[in-house]
């Protein structure tokens, strides 16, 4: 669950990954999150 902005709380999936160069070595990663609140409800 998160808290968004306006103080409303929403049920959130995730999503994240590793970000690397030619050598394998991390070099960042990335996230996405989804709005899954109608769903779960």
């Amino acid at each position: 669950m998160i808290r968004r902005k306006d103080g409303k709380i929403i049920i959130a999936s995730m999503n994240g990954d590793l970000l690397k160069d030619e050598e394998d070595n991390i070099i960042g990663g990335i996230e996405s999150l989804e709005d899954i609140t109608c769903r779960k409800r």
